[in-house]
């Protein structure tokens, strides 16, 4: 169609430089015959021409409309992949927060076990003095009351 069509361009264009001869009425009716001929072919390149024309416009005007939709997806996609990036990033944020409070709380459930330990020693040694503490007071007492009937006894 390639080829036509720019057979086609090349006789509209030696048309136009070159005028058909005025119709006159002593022309022979062959060659009025011939000439209006001709002039139907040329309307009905014209009218291929044109049609064509106007197909390649609708294919262009498609093409273009397709590409406008097509810059506004990217658009959106662009704005979508900006706003993942941000998401992303807080993300990572919280995550990294979320590693320092569980370190955190290790540590300080680290601490708790140790203090938890040193207050079972405590308790522990803490019992221990109380029941030394009661064996020499008992001592105390029974010592006491010892001397006391020592004393009571030399007394007489």
């Amino acid at each position: 169609m390639a080829k036509q069509y720019t057979h086609t361009q090349e006789r509209t264009h030696t048309q136009q430089t070159t005028p058909p001869p005025p119709l006159t009425h002593t022309q022979s009716p062959e060659k009025l015959q011939a000439s209006l001929s001709r002039l139907g072919q040329e309307v009905d390149t014209e009218r291929e021409l044109l049609a064509d024309a106007e197909r390649k416009a609708r294919e262009l005007q498609a093409k273009a409309d397709a590409i406008t939709r097509m810059e506004r997806d990217v658009a959106k996609a662009t704005v979508a992949m900006e706003e993942l990036e941000s998401d992303i990033a807080s993300k990572k944020q919280a995550s990294k927060r979320v590693k320092a409070l569980k370190a955190d709380i290790t540590g300080q459930e680290q601490e708790v076990a140790a203090l938890s330990a040193q207050q079972q020693h405590l308790k522990r040694t803490q019992a221990a003095l109380e029941e030394r503490l009661g064996r020499l007071e008992k001592q105390v007492g029974e010592k006491r009351r010892g001397e006391g009937m020592v004393v009571v006894i030399h007394a007489h």
